[in-house]
């Protein structure tokens, strides 16, 4: 798995383990203030979250050369 890092960032692929960091950030109104999917309601926010992770990586995987996902700040 291709990634970059460094003292205070990491640069990777989405994994599957990335659902319960993803949850709370996609149903976060502010943070989904200007997205046309909106926050995600908080009884679907665990299913929804899953889908729109799977989404994220096989779009990466079929579409993308730069193969490199989320950004962590460390």
């Amino acid at each position: 798995m291709p990634q970059i890092e460094t003292v205070r960032l990491l640069l990777r692929l989405y994994t599957s383990q990335d659902l319960d960091e993803l949850a709370p950030i996609l149903s976060n109104p502010a943070v989904m203030r200007y997205s046309p999917r909106r926050p995600i309601p908080k009884d679907q926010v665990k299913e929804v979250t899953q889908g729109t992770l799977q989404f994220f990586i096989t779009h990466w995987q079929q579409h993308c050369k730069f193969e490199l996902g989320p950004l962590c700040l460390r």
